[in-house]
C-alpha cells in the first residue's frame, strides 16, 4: 500500500510538472466544448457492473482487453496526463463497464464525465457498454474509452466535406448523428450556459452538435474515424467516399478497417484537452509528416476539382484553400520549416482555378 501511495505521487508530481512544461499548438476541435466533462487532473475511476447472470458478467480475457485499450491510451501520453485506477468500491465519478447482450452494442452513454448525482447523492457512472463482439476488432474498446474521456467522432467535423462525400441513403437512421457536422463553439454560447446551469448529464447526440474548431488538420488516421462501410445499410456499398488524392497519398485501403490505435494527432489532442500534459518529441514528428502529405493530397483534390464547371466544386475549392492555408500554419507552428516553393506553387494554382 506504501509503495502505491508513493508511485501515485510520482505521478501526480510529473503531471503537475507536465502542466507548466512550454505548451504546443495542438488540434481540439474534436473534442467536447464542455470543461465540466473533463476527469479532473487526468483522474479516472472504473469498474464493472455488478451482475449475477454469467452472460452479463465480463469474461478474463474480455478484462484483459478493457485493461489493455487503457493501456494504449496511457502509454501514448506523457507520465502521469491520464491514470486509469480500478475502484470496485468507489461512488466518486467513474467509468462504468457494461457487458451488453445484444450484438455489437459498443457505446459510450455520455461524452466525458458524468457531473450529476442520484437520488442518494452518489455521482452517476459514464457508463461504456460493450458486447463480446467489441472485442473482435483492436481499437473498438479504446475508441468507446476515447469519448468516455471526452472525444467526438472525427467525420463529424465542419470540413469534412471537402476530404470525404457521405452517402447519407446508406446509413443507418439510428446512426445518422455520428455523421452530423458539428456547429463551431463560436454558435454554442447559448447552449454551453444551459449545460452550465443544468445538474442532468448532457447527452451525446446534444454535444456532437458542438465542438471546438480551430482550424486544424482533418485526420483520416484518427481511433475516432469511422470506416468506410460503418453504420451502412448495404454493407457492399461505402458510406464514406474518399477522393482519389487521398487515397493515393494514404494508401488505397484507407478506412477500409476500423483505426485499430491512436494516431498523432489523436495523442496531441488528448494531451491539450488535458491541460497540455506534453507530447514525445515523435508524436509531433509524426504529425507534422502527416499534416504535408494532407496538404500535397488536398492541393490534388483542388486542381481535380478545378477541371469542372459544377458550382459545388467552386465552392469546394474556396473553402479547400483556407484549409490548406491552415495546414501549412499549422506545420509551421509545431516546429517545421516552411516551403516556400510548396506555397508559391500552391498560391498560384490557387489563382488560376478561382479565375
Amino acid at each position: 500500500k506504501e509503495r502505491a501511495r508513493m508511485l501515485q505521487k510520482i505521478l501526480l508530481l510529473l503531471q503537475l510538472i507536465s502542466w507548466v512544461s512550454p505548451g504546443f499548438k495542438a488540434p481540439q476541435d474534436s473534442y467536447s466544448p464542455d470543461t465540466k466533462q473533463k476527469w479532473r487532473m487526468g483522474l479516472v475511476y472504473y469498474k464493472y457492473a455488478q451482475e449475477t447472470d454469467e452472460d452479463k458478467m465480463f469474461t478474463d480475457e474480455e478484462k484483459k482487453g478493457i485493461r489493455e485499450a487503457m493501456d494504449h491510451i496511457v502509454f501514448q501520453l506523457a507520465p502521469g496526463c491520464i491514470r486509469f485506477i480500478y475502484r470496485p468500491d468507489t461512488n466518486l465519478q467513474h467509468l462504468l463497464f457494461t457487458k451488453e447482450i445484444e450484438k455489437y452494442k459498443c457505446s459510450t452513454d455520455n461524452i466525458g464525465r458524468v457531473e450529476a448525482k442520484d437520488d442518494h447523492g452518489n455521482y452517476m457512472p459514464s457508463i461504456l457498454r460493450l458486447s463480446k463482439e467489441c472485442f473482435q476488432e483492436k481499437g473498438t474498446v479504446a475508441h468507446e474509452i476515447m469519448h468516455a474521456l471526452g472525444a467526438i467522432h472525427e467525420q463529424n467535423r465542419l470540413d469534412r466535406d471537402f476530404f470525404v462525400e457521405i452517402d447519407w441513403s446508406n446509413i443507418k437512421e439510428e446512426s445518422k448523428g455520428n455523421f452530423m457536422e458539428k456547429k463551431d463553439l463560436d454558435d454554442a454560447k447559448d447552449y454551453l450556459k444551459k449545460v452550465e446551469a443544468g445538474k442532468q448529464p448532457t447527452k451525446r447526440k446534444d454535444l456532437e452538435i458542438y465542438s471546438e474548431t480551430f482550424g486544424t488538420a482533418y485526420d483520416f488516421y484518427s481511433l475516432m474515424h469511422y470506416s468506410v462501410r460503418q453504420a451502412a445499410i448495404d454493407n457492399e456499398k461505402d458510406v464514406i467516399k474518399i477522393p482519389e488524392p487521398f487515397k493515393k497519398k494514404f494508401g488505397p485501403a484507407l478506412l477500409e478497417g476500423k483505426p485499430e490505435k491512436m494516431s498523432a494527432a489523436d495523442v496531441m489532442e488528448l494531451s491539450a484537452h488535458y491541460n497540455v500534459c506534453g507530447v514525445k518529441p515523435k508524436v509531433k514528428e509524426e504529425y507534422v509528416q502527416y499534416l504535408w502529405k494532407l496538404a500535397e493530397a488536398s492541393v490534388e483534390h483542388m486542381e481535380q476539382m478545378s477541371k469542372t464547371d459544377e458550382t459545388k466544386n467552386k465552392e469546394r475549392l474556396a473553402a479547400g484553400t483556407e484549409i490548406v492555408r491552415k495546414i501549412l500554419d499549422e506545420i509551421e507552428l509545431n516546429g517545421s520549416e516552411e516551403d516556400e516553393e510548396f506555397k508559391e506553387k500552391f498560391e498560384d494554382k490557387h489563382s488560376q482555378w478561382l479565375s
